[in-house]
């Protein structure tokens, strides 16, 4: 009885989630208003970078993912058993992402080895039915792969050390000169400042894009107004309209492209889950 119960399960999550994606791909020109009935955005039919536009009757498989929901998500490997978590982020000053540096291997916390997998070298798994976030995969054993050993994870910042991770992992890794690294988690919750030197809004969330591999962070979630969280408003903006300085307290000073005029005029959103981002035109407005 207790097989056929769990197999009457996985038939009707599978017919949820046919339905669902029959009703996302088909919903290219529709206006969403407020909709809510997930924790984190949900799978989206769009264009990826480089390629013709899709018709419409064909969905190419492109998922976006909150940096609150990629910070803390699983890393399994090719046999789906979970290997790690990813601990951090990171991204280049050119707005590229580099590295997630995940806690892999030990018991409640003893013997755990940090690792950083170069963004390229994982995939993108859209969660269904954990109703947490999405989870990452990886083809190699990271219990073999280089261990990041200074607590300010100092590695990353050699070359010697990131040509030697690169070749683990068996992909292409080149930091330009100049270019700074970026830790995710400090940016989330930052102040942002306008063009004339104003506190403007606060950096909720990055929304970020994969098509199998990973896109650049390309759109900001940013908050403003109310009163103790009371009657805030939220925006989506193009992340490159933003500049990002590293400050003298190890974190960041964010300032971007608008005043307040400008702010209240972007694209509403509706957090957490963003149901407005769903929309291709939505999405293409925001970065044009």
């Amino acid at each position: 009885m207790k097989v056929l119960t769990n197999l009457f399960r996985a038939s009707t999550n599978l017919v949820v989630v046919t339905c669902l994606s029959s009703i996302v791909a088909n919903a290219d020109e529709k206006q969403l208003k407020g909709q809510s009935t997930s924790s984190q955005v949900e799978p989206a039919s769009v264009t990826p970078t480089g390629s013709a536009e899709p018709s419409a009757d064909r969905a190419v498989s492109e998922v976006l993912i909150t940096s609150s929901n990629l910070i803390g998500a699983t890393v399994r490997n090719s046999q789906d058993e979970p290997v790690g978590e990813i601990n951090k982020v990171f991204i280049s000053s050119d707005r590229e992402l580099v590295h997630a540096v995940v806690d892999c291997g030990g018991f409640l916390g003893l013997g755990t080895q940090r690792v950083a997998i170069p963004i390229a070298a994982l995939r993108l798994e859209p969660a269904v039915d954990d109703g947490r976030s999405s989870w990452l995969t990886t083809t190699v054993d990271l219990s073999q792969a280089p261990a990041l050993e200074t607590t300010e994870l100092l590695e990353l910042l050699d070359p010697a050390w990131l040509s030697v991770n690169a070749k683990f992992f068996d992909v292409a890794m080149r930091l330009p000169e100049n270019v700074e690294l970026i830790d995710l988690n400090r940016l989330i919750d930052q102040e942002v400042y306008g063009v004339g030197g104003e506190s403007l809004a606060y950096l909720r969330e990055l929304v970020l894009t994969f098509n199998g591999r990973a896109h650049a962070p390309w759109i900001a979630i940013l908050g403003y107004g109310g009163v103790l969280g009371v009657g805030r408003e939220y925006v989506a903006i193009d992340f490159n309209e933003m500049s990002i300085t590293p400050t003298a307290e190890s974190t960041y000073r964010i300032v971007a492209k608008l005043d307040v005029n400008r702010l209240s005029g972007k694209q509403k959103v509706t957090p957490p889950q963003y149901p407005e981002l769903r929309l291709q035109t939505v999405r293409r407005k925001i970065v044009e």
